[in-house]
């Protein structure tokens, strides 16, 4: 069985400092992923969120709440170090949804070409703009982001002979 390193992905709204998430997804060693929404937190002060990308209402009715979504997180992923898309943006989402509960990340987010063997990061780009191309995904959804990802990975994998 392949393992795959975990890729993580978080969507925010917002604008400067006062960004917040509202999506989530990350990848399982096996390489499926998960995903969900988030629920605001009370001071999160939702309703004045200029450009929303969600409905408000779904994101209370049928987003997940801060603990559980790290309660799911960390029940499912067994390494500290998790690879993402955009270093600074999802390490400030993480910071904000355990800030909500008054703790720090217990991940290091790193950027994604980090999780790939000997190759340089212009090839890593190469591969993965052709990938977003060819699977027509969209880098503005978590979920697309960790497709991209994995994808990227394991194209990146097959071309070194690693997996």
């Amino acid at each position: 069985m392949e393992k795959f390193p975990v890729f993580i992905a978080i969507d925010q709204v917002g604008e400067y400092n006062n960004t917040f998430p509202f999506a989530i997804s990350w990848s399982l060693p096996d390489g499926q992923i998960k995903r969900t929404l988030i629920s605001p937190e009370d001071d999160w002060e939702p309703w004045a969120w200029g450009d929303l990308r969600a409905d408000i209402t779904q994101l209370f009715e049928t987003g997940a709440t801060c603990r559980e979504v790290l309660y799911e997180l960390t029940n499912d992923i067994e390494d500290t170090t998790l690879f993402c898309f955009d270093e600074d943006n999802e390490t400030t989402a993480l910071e904000t949804i355990y800030a909500a509960l008054n703790d720090e990340p217990a991940f290091e987010l790193v950027y994604w070409t980090a999780a790939q063997f000997p190759v340089d990061t212009e090839k890593a780009l190469d591969v993965s703009n052709w990938i977003r191309d060819h699977n027509e995904l969209d880098i503005e959804r978590a979920e697309d982001r960790v497709k991209l990802m994995l994808l990227s990975f394991y194209e990146l994998s097959q071309s070194n002979n690693i997996l």
